[in-house]
């Protein structure tokens, strides 16, 4: 059967830079496919694509990555990823791991089977969470589904879930309970 698209293969050590209006893309791996017919681009083998905004820079490493050129939507495979974020008026690094890491057109990043730290330890953190589902929404904004933190090796705390609202609520929700 015949296909009627046009494909570019790149092999070895590639790398790609793709700049657009406030943004730097930086892609990096063993091979790199890409359907400039339906602007789809695939790699795969030692990925590290790099996003930098302005004075942001976040970094996704993984095996394989499917993503769309023109939204930047794209999947991560076995992967991970570092941003850091301000916290309390001092800079902090996070690192995201998971089976697959979802970036959507709005930003919002969804990490399924992930952990999530901000220890200096890569492979065996002092803490950290494990969760089904992990949500980054926006600024200060996030959410887990079925976490664990642990300290060490040692699970401490189970939350079915949980959300961080990025900006303040009309109202304050508190968890407890009261003697009749």
């Amino acid at each position: 059967q015949q296909v009627d698209q046009d494909y570019v293969l790149l092999l070895g050590d590639v790398l790609v830079e793709i700049k657009e209006e406030g943004a730097t893309h930086r892609i990096r791996a063993h091979r790199i496919l890409l359907n400039e017919t339906e602007n789809i681009l695939n790699a795969e083998g030692g990925i590290e694509y790099t996003l930098i905004k302005g004075a942001e820079e976040e970094v996704f490493r993984g095996e394989r990555l499917t993503f769309d050129v023109d939204s930047w939507e794209g999947v991560f495979f076995s992967g991970g990823m570092e941003a850091e974020r301000a916290i309390g008026g001092e800079a902090i690094r996070f690192r995201f791991t998971g089976e697959s890491i979802s970036r959507l057109e709005d930003n919002t990043v969804v990490i399924d089977r992930g952990r999530i730290t901000s220890c200096d330890l890569e492979e065996d953190p002092h803490y950290h969470i494990r969760a089904r589902k992990i949500w980054v929404l926006a600024p200060n904004e996030w959410a887990i589904l079925n976490a664990v933190l642990y300290i060490g090796r040692v699970p401490v705390l189970y939350l079915p879930f949980f959300f961080r609202p990025g900006d303040e609520f009309f109202f304050h929700p508190a968890v407890g309970y009261r003697d009749p």
